[in-house]
């Protein structure tokens, strides 16, 4: 090593001798060499430097007091720090054959008697700082690739992790342990130009946010909270990351969409309200009717007992429709709808439903034009249930009036029926949940439950059909409802007849 090698990376070699003398006579020799010379007078001492540093070499006297050269290598050897540290024994004593073996046997890789030659000296110290030189340079060499090759298998990690989180339908963001935000993916940058989650959080709840943000920081510790990212609701979770060592090296935020959880939710919500009082207002009606037939009101009014059961069973009726519904909506969620399928014909059904109704809507004039019969195959009664419902539904918000048109016919191999009122029609915002459940296109004005369009769609949707609404939103324009069935045997029942 040069002597340009800074101090602290130079190698070390180690002086053993008991006599000050020699240990002045040994530094003067190795001095050239640019070696660290470190001197001990005694074994003992020798061990304690080998336990405080690293040496290239041991220079060792074989005779001392106390602790001979011998056992000093004997214990040089039995430590697994120092176990192959090269050792050169020095002696004055004897050049004995016996000896130098003894030497060689206790790990010395060289023997010299007193007086020896400087330059030889030298030159054997030489080759082994040489080689410790070498040795540490191919370790600092492969450290060096080591660190690389993590530098690498990070960016490599990174660029994964990156990858996989733009393709990920969720924002992410990463922050380092301080809580600067580094980086975020597809998601959340859709959600606010700055890479801070922050950002992206609506502005009323924006404080409470940051200040859940600033306590996760301060503590360390995983946080979780409901918040508007745009214009939706998502739970957005924090938690740190650690190294191996469990040092922090940073946070990752994300945050998931639960807006129709939320909706969901309310929807739920006003679902128990609704059923409520839909439910309360019939059992009211019953109570009421019952309750003066207990005081044996009959005896003053001889036709009061038909009336109140005429009540109850229309309540009752009522609220076994509700029940009714509700069991078909959990039905149709779980896909077991049942549909039993038969030939019949459809504009019949029609006339039927049709003739049932007209009473209930005495301002409304419901006309049918089927050009004839329209054979098919499907659940009669269940295509009665969406009959029912969409011309109920065109009577109910029509409350000026005016004529409500019930069409079914054959359509290019398909049977399309049509229902179409000029009542107050259906807002824009709304034709497209029109056929969600709980969906009430005006909410409580005109009473149900907001689940008859959803039956419908899922009885449609059963027999392999379609619905669709048409509205422009305009009181007195109306609604129109198109249904479209596959027609099933409608052909060949046509040629049979034929």
């Amino acid at each position: 090593m040069s002597a340009a090698t800074p101090p602290d990376q130079r190698a070390s070699i180690l002086l053993v001798d008991d006599r000050q003398a020699n240990l002045t006579a040994l530094c003067a020799i190795l001095e050239p060499l640019g070696a660290r010379l470190v001197c001990a007078q005694s074994g003992t001492e020798a061990l304690r430097q080998l336990l405080n540093g690293e040496f290239a070499l041991v220079l060792l006297d074989v005779q001392m007091p106390g602790i001979d050269g011998f056992q000093v290598a004997t214990l040089i050897r039995q430590r697994p720090a120092t176990a192959h540290l090269p050792i050169i024994f020095l002696t004055a004593v004897s050049r004995d054959a016996a000896q130098i073996f003894e030497g060689y046997e206790h790990g010395a890789v060289d023997y010299l008697v007193k007086p020896f030659d400087p330059i030889i000296l030298r030159a054997k110290v030489s080759v082994f700082v040489d080689l410790y030189n070498k040795s540490r340079l191919i370790e600092r060499q492969s450290e060096l690739l080591r660190q690389r090759e993590r530098e690498a298998l990070e960016r490599s990690s990174e660029h994964r992790f990156r990858s996989a989180t733009e393709s990920i339908a969720a924002g992410i963001w990463v922050a380092d342990d301080a809580g600067q935000f580094l980086y975020a993916n597809r998601c959340a940058r859709q959600l606010a130009d700055s890479v801070d989650f922050l950002a992206a959080v609506d502005e009323a709840e924006r404080g409470g946010a940051a200040e859940v943000w600033r306590q996760a920081i301060a503590s360390g510790r995983p946080f979780e909270l409901e918040c508007r990212l745009g214009r939706r609701w998502h739970l957005v979770r924090g938690v740190m990351q650690v190294g191996e060592d469990t040092a922090p090296l940073g946070w990752i935020v994300s945050a998931a969409d639960i807006e129709e959880l939320k909706q969901l939710s309310r929807a739920k919500d006003a679902f128990l309200a609704i059923v409520s009082h839909e439910l309360r207002a019939p059992l009211s009606v019953v109570l009421a009717q019952t309750e003066p037939a207990l005081a044996d009101r009959r005896r003053d009014e001889p036709d009061y007992p038909d009336r109140v059961l005429a009540v109850i069973r229309r309540q009752t009726q009522k609220m076994s429709r509700l029940v009714g519904d509700l069991l078909d909506i959990a039905r149709i969620q779980a896909g077991k709808l049942s549909i039993n399928k038969e030939e019949f014909d459809l504009a019949e059904l029609a006339a039927e439903v049709v003739e049932r109704l007209r009473p209930t809507g005495e301002r409304c004039a419901i006309r049918l034009a089927t050009g004839g019969p329209v054979r098919m195959c499907g659940d009669p009664g269940r295509l009665e249930q969406v009959l029912t419902n969409l011309v109920a539904n065109a009577i109910r918000y029509s409350p000026d009036g005016g004529e409500i048109e019930v069409t079914c016919a054959e359509h290019e191999g398909a049977v399309h029926l049509v229902v179409v009122d000029h009542g107050i029609g259906i807002p824009a915002d709304k034709l497209a949940t029109i056929f969600d459940a709980f969906e009430r296109a005006h909410g409580d004005a005109y009473g149900g439950l907001g689940l008859g369009l959803n039956i419908v769609r899922g009885i449609v949707e059963q027999h392999g059909g379609t619905i669709r609404a048409v509205s422009s939103g305009k009181r007195g324009q109306g609604s129109e409802f198109h249904v479209m069935l596959p027609a099933g045997l409608a052909s060949s029942v046509t040629s049979a007849a034929v």
